[in-house]
């Protein structure tokens, strides 16, 4: 077997296994009458299986409600797993008995860096019963591609692990949230921009829906960043 094959063959279990971990946690959650919300690699995993074996990842993203946080974190416990480093953004826990470990966010990131915050990104979601053994709250197409590029921009791109660039591109070649696909660049002109932050934005070169560019910006972009 070549090494890509190999590869592609390790992504696509680790997926499968990310994707009923979700799947079990989700379920356990409505039976206790609260939605989640997956993020970045399991949630693009249950949308578009394409990425299947080619998407890899090495724990599975939640978002939840500050009111259901306690409750959340009783299924994580009756589900075998524990507390193990936590931030302000949220905890994560691992179990024995899954490779993969939970990353449970009560915020997209720590010490409210982004203007993102759980209620709207909830209230602009959809409940969606479809992706999952449970109703999920599917994160709107804006609000995922704000998140991804924060994630990015946090990074700057040094991090071996980080898929958020990734990510987006597969996202802009599927034409997600436009009826085009997206071209964004920063507004400095560079197509690989180093700017410390603070000293660049990022905007649609897309003239087919300057209000949602232009909504973008203002509500879920960082204020570091955001012009």
């Amino acid at each position: 077997m070549s090494d890509v094959a190999h590869d592609r063959l390790r992504s696509a279990v680790v997926g499968e296994l990310a994707l009923r971990l979700a799947n079990q946690v989700i379920e356990a959650g409505a039976a206790r009458g609260i939605v989640l919300m997956p993020l970045k690699g399991v949630l693009l995993l249950a949308r578009w299986p394409a990425l299947r074996g080619r998407r890899t990842l090495v724990d599975v993203d939640l978002l939840v409600r500050a009111s259901d946080e306690a409750t959340a974190v009783r299924v994580l416990r009756e589900l075998g797993f524990d507390a193990t480093v936590g931030s302000s953004a949220g905890m994560a826990f691992a179990n024995e008995a899954w490779p993969l470990s939970i990353d449970l966010h009560r915020e997209l990131f720590p010490h409210g860096l982004f203007r993102a915050s759980t209620d709207g990104v909830f209230s602009r979601a959809e409940l969606d019963t479809s992706l999952f053994s449970g109703p999920v709250a599917r994160m709107s197409n804006e609000d995922l591609f704000a998140h991804l590029i924060g994630h990015f921009v946090k990074g700057r791109g040094r991090f071996a692990e980080d898929k958020s660039l990734d990510d987006l591109q597969w996202l802009l070649k599927q034409g997600v949230g436009s009826r085009t696909p997206l071209d964004w660049e920063p507004t400095c002109g560079r197509s690989a921009c180093n700017a410390p932050p603070g000293m660049c934005s990022v905007t649609s070169r897309s003239e087919t829906s300057p209000s949602q560019s232009r909504r973008f910006a203002r509500s879920s972009f960082p204020a570091r960043i955001a012009s």
